[in-house]
């Protein structure tokens, strides 16, 4: 399982998270350190960068953004089963 460990700071507050993913397209657990209530989105909502791997920097860029953090994401290593989703293509379909 790939780990990696995200941290937002902003003025005093930082919030760390540390994020698991058995396959790339969605994570499969998250554990949040440190002051997470102090990173709120425009909706107010607290951050939670949820997205799949290929997305997680720019989820959590945006984020950062929103709520006037800077970031960091660290890589702590492991292994990932990267997801594709097959397409099967059926004769008996008519345009």
């Amino acid at each position: 399982m790939k780990t990696l460990r995200i941290t937002f700071t902003k003025d005093l507050a930082r919030a760390v998270c540390l994020i698991r993913y058995r396959e790339t397209s969605w994570p499969e657990d998250s554990v949040w350190e440190g002051d997470r209530k102090a990173f709120r989105l425009g909706n107010g909502s607290m951050i939670h960068p949820k997205a799949s791997l290929e997305l997680l920097e720019e989820t959590v860029a945006h984020q950062a953004r929103q709520c006037g953090a800077s970031f960091e994401i660290e890589d702590l290593g492991g292994e990932v089963v990267r997801w594709t989703d097959e397409v099967i293509w059926n004769e008996s379909i008519k345009e």
